[in-house]
């Protein structure tokens, strides 16, 4: 079956443009904002896919802990 969505092009590690911070906050970020979007659904729409958007929004806030954690490690040392 051909693929309809081609891979991403791999991203160097070194990259000047992306550092280990700035991915992290950016990460961050992105995950607050959907979860912001997820807030402001009107409430029938909650109402209709409420478990679609309930669990949703828990992993989101899931994500959002595990990207906590390893903003507050240094970059390699988060614990397993």
């Amino acid at each position: 079956m051909k693929k309809l969505v081609p891979d991403p092009p791999p991203i160097p590690s070194t990259s000047p443009l992306l550092n280990y911070d700035k991915v992290i906050h950016t990460a961050a970020e992105y995950f607050d904002m959907a979860i912001d979007s997820l807030d402001r659904l009107p409430d029938y729409v909650v109402l209709e896919k409420q478990p679609d958007v309930g669990h949703a929004l828990i992993n989101l806030k899931i994500g959002r802990a595990f990207l906590m954690v390893a903003m507050e490690q240094p970059a390699g040392r988060v614990p397993t």
